[in-house]
C-alpha cells in the first residue's frame, strides 16, 4: 500500500516527454521567471522587476529534441497595448484580464519549459489561437 506520493517538479514527465518525444504543443502556457525571458529581436530582457510571467508558446516544444531556447509571446495584466485576453479558470494561474504581446516574440530558455512550470493550454479554438496561426 502506498501511504505517501512524492511529487518533484518536472520530473518524470519532462522525462518521458524528452524519451517519448511528447511535445508541448502551441498555445501551452507556462510561468517563467522573468531572468529568463528575453526579447528576439533585441536580446534584453522583458521585464527589469524580479518575479514571473506567463508566456505561450508559439512553435511545437520537444523537450531534450530542440535548442537552448523556445520562442513565446509573453503575457502582460498591466500592459495597455496587445491582444486582449481574459483570465483563465482555476486552476490555471492566469486570474486577471490582460494583454497578449503579440508584437513582442520573446524566448524563453528551454530548461525553464517544463511540468513545473507549466499552468494550462489555450483552447484550440480560442481568438488568441486564431491570432497565433492555430484555427480549429
Amino acid at each position: 500500500m502506498i501511504s505517501e506520493v512524492v511529487s518533484v517538479p518536472g520530473g518524470i514527465f519532462d522525462l518521458l516527454r524528452a524519451d517519448f518525444g511528447s511535445p508541448y504543443e502551441i498555445g501551452s502556457w507556462f510561468w517563467v521567471d522573468n531572468k529568463y525571458i528575453f526579447v528576439l529581436h533585441s536580446g534584453k530582457r522583458f521585464a527589469k522587476k524580479d518575479g514571473e510571467h506567463p508566456v505561450v508558446i508559439r512553435t511545437r516544444y520537444n523537450p531534450g529534441r530542440h535548442g537552448p531556447n523556445v520562442t513565446c509571446y509573453p503575457r502582460s495584466a498591466s500592459s495597455r497595448t496587445g491582444f486582449a485576453h481574459e483570465a483563465h479558470l482555476p486552476p490555471c494561474r492566469i486570474n486577471l484580464p490582460g494583454m497578449v504581446l503579440l508584437h513582442l516574440p520573446v524566448v524563453v530558455k528551454s530548461s525553464e519549459i517544463s511540468a513545473a512550470t507549466f499552468s494550462c493550454c489555450e483552447e484550440t479554438n480560442s481568438e488568441l489561437m486564431s491570432q497565433i496561426g492555430i484555427t480549429s
